[in-house]
């Protein structure tokens, strides 16, 4: 098998080849490739202090992830296109650096939330002996936070950036080169460099910058993710003394986090009581659900789309013919998502080592954008396989292999953390029983599984709903493909290119409408439901 430091130097000796060949400026490539890493990493680090903000305090305060998870998953759920009328009019304004943040701020929209949702997760399944050793023994405040909370995130935070980064790079392409009301937002970037050579047709030049972009994930999964995964392991329950790790990352990150954890215990006199008001301790009080705030949103919802129906841009039944085609193509990519990373996962947790050595292959996989496909699409599967199977039917299977792109790693990054992190001695208690391996499987594995499938699945619909914007509104040389029966995220495309605010508008309320009664009625009770499955100690 090749190594990835060889994998490496092919797809180095691959991109000047190739750049040689036609003629094309290597340093404007590479520099095209820096500019957008560090739109990236400037779009991290804001999504990092938002998720760890809001994942500490909708992970312990019941009534804030009460009132603020319908919030955060409309806004994981809202395509990137629903960001824009916000960077258009407001950001792009700025003289100079408008439209770098408004780049970075449509990266942001589209990186934060499965960090977020990761950190929720890890906060949600801290054992309950550990949460009661803290109270017996008076660990709250700041020593909570830096003893406890924040080494239990550390894990989920982890893979939860490695899909962030993979949802960035995935919708860099809409975030560098789009359209608005026939306006173009461009900046320079390899994610519009892929854009206009795969709106174009030209494959080869768009598989240049893709390779490029393969080139820097690749480098961020050897050099950052695959560390960072391996030292993870460290801060697993029950392992924390039993790992010794090494490596220059892992030492520099532990040094600022003991330089972090001293300078936030010597404030603690002013943030424990700030802590304390935000009920961020080891003690988790329940709130009651409430069913008064979803009726309000529900009716200012359909308050604001009766309004949107008198401009007669669109018609309710219409409307609701678009949602239920979008909901029948996620769902149905859901499933297909969820059934072939469970299996992966399975055959990952008996083969340990092949962990190491599918992550970087994922992580690539997950980062190309569904641009970037549509001429592979467009042409193997619409134009070929329309001849046997029909226009009609060849459209939405493309539609739906567009929207799993967007789907299926969520599911597997998650998996696959939470298969590397089923403690040891799980195992070693089925030996001890004799148990049959579906007897593990049913009893132990998936039980310990169950957190991160409900993560996994929160980030997997939303980033589905996101993934509907190129799903739905397939442009190959200038011709746009869709679905006849059509969907929400056509509607949203068709009406940014217009700059048609009514069908903006209606497309949007009506995703809204859907996540906060997916939410109120299914995530909500998931979440409550996987805390029973926390590992205990």
């Amino acid at each position: 098998m090749v190594s990835r430091r060889m994998l490496l130097v092919l797809i180095i000796i691959f991109l000047l080849t190739s750049v040689y060949l036609l003629g094309f400026g290597f340093l404007e490539l590479i520099a095209a490739s820096v500019f957008s890493f560090l739109r990236m990493f400037g779009a991290y680090i804001i999504a990092l202090l938002f998720s760890v903000l809001f994942g500490l305090l909708m992970g312990h305060n019941a009534k804030a992830f009460k009132y603020l998870l319908p919030v955060m998953d409309i806004l994981q759920s809202v395509p990137i296109l629903g960001f824009l009328p916000v960077a258009v009019l407001f950001l792009l304004g700025i003289p100079f650096v408008g439209p770098e943040i408004a780049t970075i701020f449509l990266i942001f929209s589209c990186m934060a939330w499965s960090i977020l949702f990761n950190i929720i997760e890890g906060v949600k399944t801290i054992p309950y002996t550990v949460r009661e050793v803290a109270k017996l023994n008076k660990i709250d405040g700041m020593r909570y936070l830096t003893n406890i909370a924040f080494p239990s995130i550390y894990p989920p935070l982890v893979s939860g950036s490695i899909a962030g980064w993979g949802g960035g790079w995935y919708f860099l392409v809409v975030g560098e080169f789009t359209t608005f009301g026939g306006t173009e937002h461009q900046v320079f970037g390899i994610g519009s460099f892929i854009a206009q050579h795969a709106y174009a047709g030209n494959i080869i030049l768009s598989l240049i910058g893709i390779f490029a972009l393969a080139l820097m994930v690749l480098l961020m999964n050897t050099f950052v993710w695959t560390v960072l995964m391996m030292h993870s392991e460290k801060f697993k329950q029950r392992s924390k003394a039993d790992i010794e790790f090494e490596g220059a990352i892992p030492e520099i990150l532990e040094d600022a986090g003991e330089l972090i954890s001293t300078r936030l215990e010597k404030i603690s006199g002013i943030a424990d009581p700030i802590l304390k008001f935000a009920h961020i301790e080891p003690e988790s009080k329940p709130d009651k659900p409430s069913y008064l705030f979803t009726a309000v949103l529900i009716g200012g919802l359909v308050a604001a789309m009766s309004y949107l129906f008198l401009q007669e841009d669109i018609l309710p039944l219409e409307l609701l013919s678009y949602s239920a085609s979008s909901i029948g193509r996620i769902l149905i990519a859901y499933f297909i998502a969820l059934a072939w990373t469970l299996g992966m996962g399975l055959i990952i947790e008996r083969n340990r080592w092949l962990y190491s050595k599918l992550l970087p292959f994922f992580d690539i996989c997950q980062s190309i954008p569904a641009v970037a496909v549509f001429p592979i699409i467009v042409v193997l599967l619409i134009e070929t396989t329309s001849v046997f199977i029909g226009g009609s039917l060849a459209l939405e299977i493309a539609s739906i292999l567009l929207l799993l792109t967007g789907m299926q790693w969520y599911l597997l990054f998650n998996i696959m953390r939470a298969i590397r992190h089923i403690p040891q001695r799980i195992g070693e208690l089925g030996d001890l029983f004799k148990l049959s391996y579906y007897q593990r499987l049913r009893h132990m594995i998936l039980p310990l599984m169950l957190p991160a499938i409900v993560a996994g699945s929160i980030e997997a619909i939303g980033g589905g709903w996101n993934a509907t914007i190129v799903s739905e509104s397939i442009i190959y040389k200038g011709i746009t493909f869709s679905p006849e029966t059509g969907g929400l995220g056509y509607l949203l495309s068709k009406g940014t290119a217009l700059g048609d605010w009514v069908l903006i508008g209606s497309s949007l309320l009506m995703m809204v409408l859907i996540i906060i009664l997916t939410d109120k009625f299914l995530w909500a009770w998931a979440v409550r439901k996987m805390e029973k499955y926390s590992p205990e100690v």
